[in-house]
């Protein structure tokens, strides 16, 4: 195809300002237009290197590079050499001023705010001093002036433990809705699949105890892991449409100043959440605690009319089995029982009827907060409390001392060893 002529003049673009580097990506990319509707692009380096010096308009920031005559004439190369010179000092001076003058815009969120600031972070080549620069912008640059003086007198915070500070700053969340989302989604994934694993662990117990010969040798690895993904599936699916709900909330007195992240949602949607919660507790828990209940009352009743265990071993295993009721029993009941009846006070004070238990409902809730994180830790000291250690402490050194005897004449040859009299 032809080439068409052109019927005008094209001019270059002004002389390049050195006090403004950062100036240089849309100088040069304005330079290249010029190289290629001129033609300069397909005359020699020799040519398009001069042109680009003298449309710059400055020949010692060339001498400053320090090139090679044969460097200093291939064009290419000299463009490259320039980038990363204006690069640099762009790094060190401008972004470095940028990041440092950023603040908190009104109406921006927490989320937009820190997203930023990581993009200003970027380019400022700070190194290993990354994450305690950000944390310090972090802190002088929010808007509530009260709680960047709260967080300057906190010496150990770091950006791992920033989520704290909600607790510790009267409930302030600055880290935005999808964060908060997120947050609760995992508390609440950990929790109902904690729910659904030692109901799993209840009917094994249960098959194991009460019908032996029907599941020995059937309940293999695959039948265990296929169980264990349809728990995480089905926990999953019950607590996804928890995440539709809102779940900050801006101060009444100052939208820009502090937000709320709520365990369920906002006033807003709480009758809406109440109804799925109910629902919620009715799946996730009372069928479960029911099903577990069965199982460990089954199994109770079982070891009592069989004569045939050991006495020892049958009191053991009751007291397991008493023991994990009630733990469960203390740990999910009144959590679920406050947080539902928390939302139905929610919901009284919403149509101007505040009940007069309100408070004491709110305390409640919290404190069976810590207690279901509990659940967790108390379990495996249930375990160890039952079990016979001192035993199996003494069964494990009779076995170390067995292979080190074993390992000593292996390498001395047949050396009289004395025995023992429980060996």
């Amino acid at each position: 195809m032809a080439a068409v002529p052109t019927a005008f003049q094209v001019s270059p673009p002004p002389k390049f300002d050195f006090s403004k580097p950062e100036e240089w990506p849309k100088w040069i990319h304005c330079f290249e237009r010029f190289r290629i509707a001129s033609g300069l692009k397909v005359q020699s380096d020799e040519n398009q290197v001069n042109t680009l010096i003298y449309t710059m308009g400055d020949e010692d920031v060339i001498t400053s590079l320090n090139l090679t005559e044969e460097e200093a004439s291939e064009y290419h190369t000299l463009k490259d050499n320039l980038e990363a010179h204006f690069v640099v000092r762009r790094n060190v001076i401008f972004e470095r001023a940028k990041f440092n003058q950023r603040q908190q815009e009104a109406g921006e969120t927490a989320d937009g705010f820190i997203a930023s600031l990581y993009a200003l972070a970027e380019h400022c080549g700070y190194g290993a001093l990354h994450s305690e620069m950000i944390r310090d912008r972090l802190v002088v640059g929010v808007r509530d002036k009260r709680l960047s003086e709260q967080l300057q007198m906190d010496a150990e915070l770091t950006l791992q433990l920033w989520p704290a500070t909600y607790y510790f700053m009267g409930n302030k969340w600055i880290f935005g809705e999808g964060f908060c989302k997120i947050i609760r989604f995992c508390f609440n994934l950990n929790l109902y699949s904690s729910i659904g694993f030692l109901t799993c662990i209840s009917v094994y117990r249960y098959l194991a105890i009460v019908h032996p010969m029907r599941v020995m040798g059937r309940i293999t690895v695959t039948h265990s892991v296929a169980i264990s993904v349809v728990v995480w599936l089905l926990v999953s699916a019950q607590s996804f449409p928890d995440m539709f709900y809102p779940k900050t909330s801006a101060n009444n007195t100052d939208r820009n100043r502090t937000e709320k992240c709520h365990h369920t949602t906002t006033t807003k949607y709480v009758e809406d959440y109440l109804k799925y919660s109910v629902g919620w507790t009715l799946t996730g828990f009372v069928i479960p605690f029911l099903i577990l209940l069965g199982s460990y009352g089954h199994v109770t009743l079982v070891l009592c009319r069989i004569n045939t265990i050991d006495k020892v071993v049958k009191q053991r295993s009751l007291k397991l089995m008493f023991i994990l009721i009630l733990l469960f029993s203390v740990c999910y009941i009144p959590f679920h029982i406050f947080k539902n009846l928390s939302l139905y006070s929610r919901v009284l004070i919403k149509h101007r009827m505040r009940p007069k238990w309100d408070k004491g409902v709110f305390c409640a809730h919290q404190i069976s907060r810590g207690l279901v994180c509990l659940n967790s830790v108390l379990n495996p000291l249930v375990y160890l409390h039952v079990m016979d250690i001192p035993a199996q402490i003494r069964q494990m050194l009779q076995r170390s001392r067995q292979i080190f005897t074993r390992f000593f004449l292996s390498k001395y040859g047949n050396v009289p060893v004395a025995q023992s009299a429980d060996v």
